[in-house]
């Protein structure tokens, strides 16, 4: 009896692990997030850079650089921002 005890705690230890291996494993691949991209009409996608839960990328969308927030796991497109070149913050 102590012996299939420990084989079942084993058994559902493993269970466990191998879900939570699946659940990190879920995260899209940069060549995933820039097809994903280019899929919804950005073209000379580049500078792709995973941040937490998402992807920073930058693109060009109707003739101008943008830079979007892709989902790491979903790969959804948040909408994007105008990156002008000489920006100034003052």
């Amino acid at each position: 009896m102590n012996a299939f005890t420990r084989f079942a705690a084993l058994t559902g230890a493993t269970v466990l692990l191998g879900f939570a291996g699946q659940a990190g494993a879920a995260t899209l691949t940069q060549d995933q997030v820039k097809a994903k991209v280019k899929e919804a009409g950005y073209t000379n996608v580049s500078d792709i850079r995973l941040e937490k839960d998402h992807y920073d990328v930058t693109a060009m969308k109707d003739g101008k650089k943008v830079i979007i927030d892709v989902d790491a796991k979903t790969g959804a497109i948040s909408p994007e921002e105008e990156h002008e070149e000489n920006e100034h913050h003052g």
